[in-house]
């Protein structure tokens, strides 16, 4: 997985923990899944990077590069035949530009600096409608270590009928802890959720893992009010950034044949336990 045969192109990387190397095979392992089931009945796969980054990332002292999670996706071979990757600051856009042109030339990939806002409009002219003639699956990957991902831009994406791959991942430590993001950041972590934090079980938290555990289901709760369902799986966690024992990640999906592929990617990867309660 590591690049170290890629040349150093002096371009931005990004800086990664460790765990960033497991997290990136979780969402290899559930993209494949996600391929697998649904290959008989599409003729179009799209993925969409939301936070696409600069493409690759340095962990350590040693700074050895290794793929992000698209790169990573093109390097394992995924027939996925469109790619559209998001990346709104310059310096990471046009490093993932050069590096998409460099190693993946085969490739057929879009690389979109817009606004957040403005994406769920603009992606609307690169993923075309499924027919009987032309069935199109896209698979959008929302990867950003915060809350900067709107609840909104699921419901604006919804006539698309995007399944997502998310991991709950953020800063959560006793700094950023769960009273910052509860009074200092409410109303980015609103936004992220699509709701409301009043009359909620978030208002009754006392630490970081019950102020977790609450926040992904609700997450769960609000995509189903919108008709996708889903699964979580849960995976151990070692982090100074995010000082929990383990992070969900989830699937969320319209399509009752891979509404289960985090179940799968649990078992597949035997993980017999299971520190939260399920959401």
């Amino acid at each position: 997985m590591t690049l170290q045969s890629f040349p150093d192109d002096d371009l931005v990387c990004t800086a990664a923990e460790p765990w960033f190397i497991h997290k990136t095979g979780i969402i290899r392992q559930s993209a494949g899944l996600f391929i697998s089931k649904l290959a008989a009945h599409t003729d179009e796969f799209i993925l969409i990077d939301l936070f696409a980054g600069s493409g690759f990332y340095t962990i350590g002292n040693k700074k050895e590069r290794y793929a992000g999670i698209a790169l990573e996706l093109m390097r394992a071979g995924l027939p996925f035949n469109r790619w559209i990757l998001c990346e709104r600051d310059k310096n990471s856009a046009h490093a993932l530009r050069v590096r998409t042109r460099r190693f993946f030339r085969d490739k057929q990939v879009l690389i979109l600096e817009d606004a957040l806002r403005i994406l769920p409009e603009k992606l609307s002219w690169y993923i075309p409608r499924s027919s009987r003639r032309h069935r199109v699956s896209a698979l959008c990957i929302v990867d950003s270590f915060s809350f900067e991902f709107p609840f909104e831009f699921v419901v604006q994406t919804l006539p698309l009928g995007i399944n997502f791959i998310i991991p709950f991942t953020f800063c959560l430590n006793d700094q950023h802890n769960w009273q910052f993001y509860l009074h200092e950041q409410r109303d980015k972590l609103e936004r992220y959720l699509g709701r409301s934090s009043k009359g909620t079980k978030l208002e009754t938290v006392t630490d970081n893992r019950n102020f977790y555990k609450h926040l992904v289901r609700l997450y769960h709760q609000e995509m189903l009010m919108q008709g996708i369902g889903g699964s979580l799986s849960v995976h151990s966690l070692d982090s100074g950034l995010m000082e929990l024992p383990s992070y969900y990640v989830g699937m969320f999906t319209a399509i009752p044949a891979v509404r289960n592929v985090q179940r799968e990617v649990q078992q597949q990867m035997f993980t017999q336990f299971t520190l939260f309660d399920t959401p």
